[in-house]
């Protein structure tokens, strides 16, 4: 898939999808692609070198909710975490 190659070539890492957790349409003009949010396992450190990623770092659920995120990352994260629970 796709992800896997992005977050590869973004974080320097190996993403084993679980699944889709949300798709969201296109929103131009701010956001003129559609947007895929998935579950998964990642091995290794994330190490970010890429023009489209600043930063990549750990956090847990909570933590992510106080964070001003990309996209719709409240929605995704309440989807995520009635996944988890």
């Amino acid at each position: 898939e796709g992800v896997v190659k992005e977050v590869e070539t973004d974080l320097h890492c190996i993403f084993s999808v679980d699944e889709l957790v949300a798709e969201f349409p296109a929103q131009p003009p701010d956001n003129p692609w559609p947007s895929h949010f998935y579950s998964g396992r990642i091995s290794g450190e994330p190490r970010p070198e890429s023009r489209y990623v600043s930063e990549g770092r750990w956090f847990g659920i909570e933590d992510a909710r106080r964070e001003e995120l990309a996209f719709e990352h409240n929605v995704v994260l309440e989807l995520l975490a009635k996944k988890i629970s």
